[in-house]
């Protein structure tokens, strides 16, 4: 058979089947853990089977294109393993008798599985109990003692053909808890249903690790805000230019402070946005139905009530870490443009000083070409008095007074002519130096 289509593109045909849900047949006990992504890939994964019985390149193994997901049978359940942007998922599918299913009694997680197979911290522990029957009728009370009489959320879902059931708290095993009713569902809708349980589950604790970050965030923007202002008032106070620089020194540490704080956080902030996003999506396709009879808030009230208030705080936090570095950058523009004209007034007050003293320095020059125009004149017209003394022994006529005296000016006019010429001609020389 022809192959036409690159890796690339047969990636990309995968990823769209990569995470198909299971198909859960009730009764069934359904454990699921995330942790953290540390890298590990599929043949890590499947190299943890071993030991179970599972060897690389069975059918039971079932490993998806580019190797984000894999699905195997283990002995007793079945196994399924998920890689995602920060974290991995791990979901195993115990069947059980029927009479066991409600009361969870089995209901403790293989540690051979967890510390062959997972072996690290989980983010998300949670346990799902689905039981074939319906919550119609079922006693509200007798609903509460399968969760340690714990208040109870939830209800029915699509259109009352199944119901979900939770606490939202962890049970003593370190699991959180739900009840699936999937009374008229069939095993791949079951299955859907208990994907989107666990990603509301999952999606709502790895959004709540940005809540701790958010609280920490507002408190230490508290103090940068007060440092701004501290800065600012020194602005407004400030008349001497080394405050101005001692200013702009505090502000531009505020801004990279403000940059690290951007650079660990963005990504946290900008997760449980698209966390708080998907969840109401999952809760979107339940369309939940309040249990008249049960009295009880629905999985969205209880998320709307107790969820959003943190991600509103985290939402608040983020906005203001935005709006913070806005003020400190025009803070530190403003700063840059008073340094700016404080340096320029100086170097214009330097080029004034600089040309008063070239003014200076060209009086001076003048004035010494002055006396050495009179120096060398003086010398040749001595030079010329003393030649015309000498030839008054061959010409007794001459008088060397008269002629000195006539010379005078025209030596002093040549002498100035020359050190003119030779003065123009060195500066032009100098100035060809200069361009090359």
């Amino acid at each position: 058979m022809d192959d036409y289509l690159s890796e690339e593109t047969k990636l990309l045909f995968g990823e769209i089947h990569a995470r198909i849900p299971p198909s859960v047949a009730p009764p069934a006990l359904v454990f699921h853990f995330a942790v953290r992504d540390d890298g590990t890939g599929a043949d890590d994964i499947i190299a943890s089977l071993a030991p179970f019985g599972i060897a690389p390149g069975e059918a039971t193994v079932e490993v998806s294109p580019g190797s984000k997901t894999l699905y195997c049978k283990l002995p007793d359940m079945d196994f399924r393993w998920e890689r995602h942007r920060e974290f991995c998922s791990y979901t195993f599918i115990r069947p059980v008798p029927e009479d066991r299913v409600l009361s969870g009694a089995g209901a403790a997680f293989p540690q051979a599985y967890y510390r062959g197979i997972i072996n690290k911290p989980a983010l998300v522990a949670c346990m799902v109990r689905v039981a074939p029957e319906s919550y119609d009728g079922m006693d509200p009370a007798h609903m509460r003692e399968h969760f340690d009489n714990k208040t109870i959320f939830g209800g029915h879902i699509l259109g009352r053909a199944a119901s979900v059931w939770t606490t939202f708290r962890l049970r003593r095993n370190g699991f959180s808890d739900y009840i699936l009713f999937i009374d008229k569902l069939t095993g791949t809708q079951a299955g859907r249903v208990l994907q989107a349980v666990l990603e509301i589950e999952t999606y709502r604790a790895l959004a709540m690790l940005t809540f701790p970050v958010a609280v920490d965030l507002i408190a230490t923007m508290d103090g940068i805000n007060r440092e701004l202002g501290r800065i600012l008032k020194q602005i407004d106070a400030s008349d001497v230019d080394e405050d101005e620089q001692a200013a702009l020194a505090q502000a531009t540490r505020v801004s990279a402070q403000i940059e690290e704080i951007r650079a660990r956080t963005s990504f946290r902030f900008s997760a449980s946005a698209a966390y708080r996003r998907l969840i109401m999506e999952r809760l979107a396709d339940l369309d939940e139905a309040p249990a008249g009879a049960a009295n009880t808030a629905t999985l969205s009230q209880f998320i709307k009530r107790r969820f959003e208030p943190a991600m509103r705080t985290c939402h608040y936090a983020g906005g203001e870490l935005e709006s913070l570095a806005q003020r400190v950058a025009q803070v530190v523009a403003l700063l840059h443009t008073r340094v700016g004209v404080s340096v320029r007034r100086q170097q214009r007050a330097l080029l004034e000083s600089m040309d008063r003293r070239a003014h200076r320095q060209a009086q001076l020059q003048h004035v010494v070409e002055s006396f050495a125009v009179f120096a060398v004149t003086y010398y040749l017209v001595e030079l010329i008095q003393k030649a015309l003394e000498g030839g008054v022994i061959y010409f007794p006529g001459i008088q060397p007074q008269f002629f000195v005296m006539l010379s005078i000016v025209p030596v002093a006019l040549m002498v100035w002519l020359v050190m003119r010429t030779v003065k123009g001609h060195l500066i032009r020389k100098l100035e060809r130096r200069g361009r090359k």
